[in-house]
């Protein structure tokens, strides 16, 4: 019971982030106004982006300005196959990440060779190409952006199948809150896990790391990936 009481979650005592944890969980009940709710819901998304991009740019001290990209891509596609076949966003996300992945194999590959202010320079010039790319791609709408078709539901299935809450937002905010705890989970495991280790050792001193065995290119691109997926999730 001492250990329990001992235990910390991100440096946070777990009694203060259960009780935190039950204010967010009771939030909507005592706040029914719209705006009062949105505002909480666009904190647990920015929450749940520093989260994911804390994985590359804390841990791995990659310093990212390119991760919009992988916001992007979500909502894309997520806007993209319900716009043009109605298919779910519930049944595309699979889509999305995968994309994703290969992205961030693609831009990793030849920018974690480079060091500092260049990998943020990097970043920004691939995330800036690719926008002006779907500026241009009339298959997304090019300057216009994607018009997402109003779906009336007649149930909260109907609803939930095109996640399109007209009434409440309170399904809105539970969707963010269990993404957000998901994010601090994944951000937890990969802290106390050997790779969280690796990433550490590359941010302090990667020739060090380097000559002691760590695949500096390898464990960069898992830092990425896990990183772009979040972001991905976000945007959907």
């Amino acid at each position: 019971m001492k250990a329990l009481v001992r235990a910390r979650i991100h440096g946070l005592p777990v009694g203060w982030a259960a009780v935190l944890l039950l204010l967010l969980v009771a939030y909507p009940l005592f706040f029914r106004l719209p705006f009062p709710r949105h505002v909480v819901i666009m904190a647990l998304l920015f929450g749940t982006l520093g989260t994911a991009w804390n994985i590359l740019g804390g841990y791995t001290g990659q310093v990212s300005i390119g991760h919009g990209l992988y916001y992007g891509i979500g909502a894309y596609t997520a806007g993209y196959f319900y716009t043009n076949f109605l298919i779910s966003p519930l049944l595309t996300w699979p889509i999305a990440l995968l994309i994703s992945a290969a992205m961030a194999v693609i831009i990793g590959l030849p920018t974690f060779r480079l060091r500092g202010h260049y990998f943020v320079l990097a970043s920004v010039f691939i995330v800036e190409s690719v926008h002006i790319i779907v500026l241009n791609w009339d298959a997304v709408g090019a300057a216009i952006g994607i018009e997402y078709p109003v779906h009336k539901a007649t149930s909260f299935l109907d609803a939930f199948w095109a996640l399109q809450f007209h009434d409440s937002k309170v399904p809105y905010y539970y969707f963010i809150l269990s993404l957000f705890l998901f994010a601090l989970f994944v951000s937890w495991r990969v802290q106390k896990s050997p790779l969280g280790f690796y990433l550490r050792s590359i941010r302090e001193e990667q020739e060090a790391a380097q000559s002691l065995g760590v695949n500096v290119t390898r464990y960069k691109l898992f830092a990425l990936i896990i990183s772009a997926f979040l972001t991905t999730l976000c945007g959907m």
